[in-house]
């Protein structure tokens, strides 16, 4: 008998959980920009259609002209593919001057997405070198440390607070 309140109990506690859960929504994505770098492919390709699809405007910032231009066949005004390379300042200046042209007066970006990566050096420490590891961190520590300085001052202070 004690068993079945005990589940009983935790049913009740996991439907209320769910509820609770389900309250936090973010609304007027309409309103909403988002920039996110790494959308050549895969996750940060995704996250920029779904996103798009949703309604945000998104900033798609690709390695590559051929994923630019990929973009920019689908044609909607939601979304605005930029190139960049987040291991060149000069790059992430000039994608920050067409994010900042692109923003409507007194808004800033919702959301920064450092989603641009590689996988560098995968297997034996005595296969690679330094520049190996150079590379990778230069993508995956120092582009998201670069991209946040540059961007942290567009970012909408409304929901944002910086220590």
């Amino acid at each position: 008998m004690a068993f079945w309140i005990i589940c009983g109990c935790l049913i009740v506690i996991l439907l209320v959980f769910e509820w609770v859960i389900r309250q936090f929504k973010i609304g007027n994505y309409k309103s909403r920009y988002v920039l996110i770098t790494g959308c050549d492919s895969g996750f940060g390709n995704e996250l920029a259609k779904q996103l798009e699809a949703l309604g945000f405007n998104v900033f798609a910032c690709c390695l590559t002209k051929s994923a630019v231009e990929k973009f920019d066949e689908t044609g909607s005004s939601k979304q605005k593919a930029i190139e960049m390379d987040v291991t060149k300042d000069a790059s992430i200046e000039k994608a920050m001057e067409i994010v900042k042209r692109a923003l409507p007066q007194g808004k800033g970006l919702w959301a920064v997405v450092n989603n641009a990566g590689i996988s560098g050096g995968i297997g034996s420490i005595n296969l690679h070198s330094r520049k190996d590891y150079d590379d990778t961190l230069a993508v995956n520590l120092l582009g998201v440390i670069m991209i946040f300085r540059r961007h942290r001052h567009t970012l909408d202070s409304d929901h944002v607070e910086f220590a």
